[in-house]
């Protein structure tokens, strides 16, 4: 009996529970640097498909750097930053998913510092971050 009434109470507290999604790990490489971004699932499936072979991606470059620029100008302590590369790469294992990989360079005082985004072809600008290389 005290089995049963353990099962109903536990039935009826998970009830709820929310489900929580874990951002997938993409790693890219951009100018001999490996770069890491972590996206929901979720936003990888609002995004527009896209075959290269049926014409212009849903995203053209200017919409994503206009979507970065715009992520940056929300950030009022973001220094002032110039587009170097932007690449458009396929979102590994999402066939018909892909994104654009954007390096910026920051100029804070004297130093220049690199920064890098991902860019959906919904216009959702993930930030990314450089990582070393593993030891070998």
């Amino acid at each position: 009996m005290f089995l049963c009434l353990k099962a109903i109470l536990l039935l009826l507290i998970s009830q709820h529970v929310t489900a929580v999604e874990f951002p997938i790990q993409i790693t890219e490489y951009l100018d001999d640097k490996r770069i890491m971004v972590s996206i929901n699932e979720s936003d990888i499936d609002e995004t527009s498909s896209w075959n290269p072979e049926s014409g212009s991606p849903p995203l053209t470059i200017v919409g994503a750097m206009s979507a970065v620029r715009k992520q940056i100008a929300s950030d009022v302590t973001a220094p002032v930053a110039e587009f170097l590369e932007i690449e458009l790469k396929q979102i590994p294992h999402h066939p018909q998913h892909w994104h654009y990989l954007v390096k910026m360079m920051n100029r804070h005082g004297g130093e220049q510092i690199p920064s890098y985004f991902v860019v959906l072809m919904n216009a959702k600008v993930v930030p990314a971050l450089p990582r070393p290389e593993p030891l070998r």
